[in-house]
């Protein structure tokens, strides 16, 4: 559901609630591709732009993915 949630945010972003952090994606063994974000309240300035979700209408993706995938489409 990652890449579905992406795509409804991009279409949909006043729909849903982002906060700019921080965000890390580990590189070493074990850990390799985690993403960790700094999530504390201390407002510092974000070095790059990463947003993250914290909430949306979820009520609204769940009836976007069933419009989207219960659509006609013709090839």
């Amino acid at each position: 559901m990652h890449d579905v949630f992406t795509l409804y945010y991009l279409l949909n972003k006043d729909k849903t609630y982002t906060i700019q952090r921080d965000v890390r994606v580990a590189l070493v063994d074990g850990n390799r591709g985690q993403s960790i974000a700094d999530l504390r309240m201390v407002f510092k300035e974000p070095e790059r732009e990463h947003y993250i979700a914290m909430d949306f209408d979820y009520s609204d993706f769940i009836d976007d993915f069933i419009r989207v995938n219960l659509r006609d489409v013709n090839l």
